[in-house]
């Protein structure tokens, strides 16, 4: 494998087709700056981002490596956003993924915590936002529900992560938040994130960028249904569903036929989950006996009015069947609300 980035040319291709030899990726990179100006948002100049691209390049080698609309795509989506890519900021990573099927290294698009805390506070909407990671012998205690409730007190017993949680105040008043264990948090990054096994990954790294990692992902999951300025809505959203994946920049024309940047987000494959030691859900013990019933070939009984009463004050009461009375048996077995206990 070639590392000056001699064996990647623009579009995938292999020179001009009369011989001449692939321009690596910093030609490339100069070549675009035309292309970059059209795109680039007014608050990120040109120059600016080629200095930034450069010097990621030589802090990760193997970016020279990358197949260019992949490289490309990771930065100008960066870039678009106002975030800038490895740095220490910390807003976002461009990181090299080697792909072994196809022998080429691809460049997938990586959100920081602190990129999303960036792009949260231009909206206006918050006036307080944090993730904080939960230790092995902190106290600890959360509720979710009608009384919901979020206490922590850190105790510094240890470094071993337990959950992490994420939570907002906004300028109106209004509070929400979100937890999810550690366990959960690392499963979610191995199955959505293409990067995840890469060496230049955070989560690869040391046990603070880790912890990074996971604050980002619990601060995603919580500000997907939090508030969003029409200005900055695109920015969060669009920053939420490219995390971890390859994005290609590619030119084309838009819908009145200019000509045009596009991007495309290639996802990760999902795997089904796995159902061997799935339980099977019970069904109530009406459903039981009517599905009985059925098997002998007998139809199940329509429902029928049961028969009315009338209480001292006049009121129409409808007295329990055993049915009723099962069904209210097996509610409460099963955690279910009982609604007229």
């Amino acid at each position: 494998m070639k590392t000056d980035g001699s064996d990647r040319s623009a579009g995938n291709g292999s020179g001009n087709g009369s011989g001449e030899k692939p321009k690596t990726l910093r030609e490339q990179l100069l070549l675009r700056v035309k292309e970059f100006e059209e795109a680039l948002p007014d608050k990120i100049g040109v120059d600016r981002m080629m200095r930034i691209a450069m010097t990621a390049m030589q802090k990760t080698p193997h970016l020279i490596d990358c197949i260019p609309s992949s490289f490309f795509g990771a930065l100008m989506t960066a870039m678009q956003m106002g975030l800038e890519p490895n740095t220490p900021l910390g807003h976002c990573f461009l990181i090299p993924r080697y792909n072994e099927k196809k022998n080429i290294y691809i460049c997938n698009f990586e959100m920081g915590y602190q990129g999303l805390l960036e792009l949260a506070y231009r909206t206006g909407l918050y006036r307080y936002i944090q993730a904080e990671v939960v230790y092995q012998g902190d106290d600890f205690d959360f509720s979710y529900g009608t009384n919901r409730h979020l206490d922590h007190n850190p105790r510094w017993k240890s470094e071993t992560p337990i959950f992490v949680y994420a939570i907002y105040e906004l300028q109106n008043g209004g509070t929400n938040f979100a937890v999810w264990s550690w366990e959960a948090i690392v499963a979610h990054a191995k199955q959505f994130s293409e990067s995840f096994n890469s060496k230049y990954s955070p989560w690869q790294s040391n046990q603070t960028s880790k912890e990074e990692m996971g604050k980002k992902t619990v601060l995603k999951a919580l500000l997907k249904y939090g508030p969003k300025s029409v200005e900055v809505a695109h920015d969060i959203i669009r920053a939420t569903s490219v995390d971890g994946n390859t994005v290609n920049i590619k030119r084309g024309e838009d819908t009145a036929g200019e000509s045009a940047v596009h991007f495309e987000v290639e996802y990760p494959a999902i795997e089904a989950p796995d159902e061997t030691n799935r339980v099977p859900r019970q069904r109530s013990p009406v459903a039981e006996k009517d599905a009985a019933k059925e098997k002998e070939g007998e139809p199940a009984p329509a429902t029928k009015a049961a028969p009315k009463t009338t209480g001292s004050n006049g009121a129409v009461l409808f007295p329990q069947d055993e049915d009723e009375a099962l069904e209210k048996q097996y509610r409460r077995s099963q955690g279910g609300p009982n609604f007229g206990d």
